[in-house]
């Protein structure tokens, strides 16, 4: 009784929500979601692979794209200093105006996530 009442409310959740779970990175590329952010609607651009790294000794956390690079780089680096962070500042801002190719920022975030020895 007790378990075909939990899949009867999964099923709701799921109907209502969406199925949230994570993709695997070697899965099918992920679509572009819009999200609303100061009354424009902006895609969210997510790299063909993730990154990981580590902040401290903490877990090993994956970065999807420039949005979450430029969020790490500001907020959660230990090293706000180096040549490479600066210039993967610059170019996960750039990358969200669509003026640095995709590919160039996620070199770049790697260069400095081994600058700030914290590739995962």
């Amino acid at each position: 009784m007790i378990a075909s009442s939990f899949w009867r409310i999964r099923h709701t959740i799921l109907q209502e929500f969406g199925n949230r779970t994570e993709r695997s990175p070697f899965s099918a590329p992920q679509m572009k979601v819009q999200n609303m952010n100061n009354g424009h609607i902006q895609d969210t651009i997510l790299w063909s692979e993730p990154v990981r790294v580590r902040v401290g000794y903490g877990f090993t956390e994956i970065i999807r794209g420039p949005c979450e690079a430029l969020e790490h780089l500001n907020w959660r680096w230990p090293v706000r200093y180096g040549d490479y962070h600066a210039k993967a500042v610059n170019e996960c801002a750039a990358c969200l105006q669509r003026r640095v190719p995709l590919d160039e920022v996620r070199e770049t975030f790697i260069l400095a996530s081994i600058e700030a020895k914290m590739l995962g």
